[in-house]
């Protein structure tokens, strides 16, 4: 826990000493760490929206049954469109794609809240009443002014953004695999899963079989 200079510890001294009686001080000092640490675990928990939409988005992908080929693009979609909506603020690191130009005074939250809902809104349209819930609980503590405004607008551009950067990525492209086989000769009827994948455009290689083993 937390050791003030000159205040009590929450936590007793036990290297070798005897327990000292709690007194009114300590038992007070006590009680202000332990309501210190609800206030800033509650504050964390609140201010965490990246952690929030990564949740959301694993429910949608669980509730769907969603194989992994495009989950995995739907995350990294979603945690893109944020980081360029947030990063596009604090210019910390290079961008990945997109060469956003923001208010420094936009909000955050608001940008990373607004980028996540259009990117799962795109991926998901019939989970918008869903979305929709999500996004006014992510946004409901940010105060209305016009730096929450900026920052909705940022992170609508961030994933308008990455959406049509991934609009023609290959995730569409039709199953085509067949059984070869011949007249007279059974085939196990096998159910092909994500043989497609490899046409995906990847997200950071130049393509899917870069560092293929020779």
């Amino acid at each position: 826990m937390w050791d003030f200079p000159g205040k009590p510890s929450c936590e007793g001294d036990t290297q070798g000493e005897v327990p000292m009686k709690p007194t009114s001080g300590f038992s007070q000092a006590v009680r202000i760490c332990s309501a210190l640490a609800v206030v800033l675990f509650a504050t964390a928990a609140r201010s965490d929206v990246i952690m929030d939409w990564n949740a959301k988005a694993d429910a949608i992908a669980v509730e769907k049954q969603l194989p992994n080929a495009p989950n995995a693009r739907g995350q990294a979609m979603l945690h893109i469109a944020m980081f360029e909506a947030v990063n596009a603020i604090d210019r910390r690191y290079a961008p990945y794609k997109l060469n956003l130009a923001a208010d420094r005074t936009a909000s955050r939250e608001a940008a990373a809240a607004a980028a996540a809902y259009d990117v799962l809104l795109a991926l998901h349209p019939d989970k918008k009443a869903d979305l929709d819930a999500a996004l006014a609980g992510s946004i409901a503590g940010i105060v209305e002014n016009e730096a929450k405004s900026k920052g909705i607008e940022l992170g609508k551009q961030a994933a308008a953004g990455i959406i049509a950067l991934r609009a023609n990525d290959g995730s569409n492209t039709p199953e085509d695999y067949r059984p070869a086989t011949t007249a007279g000769v059974y085939v196990p009827t096998a159910i092909p899963i994500e043989s497609t994948s490899s046409k995906i455009k990847p997200f950071a290689l130049t393509s899917a079989s870069q560092f293929r083993a020779s």
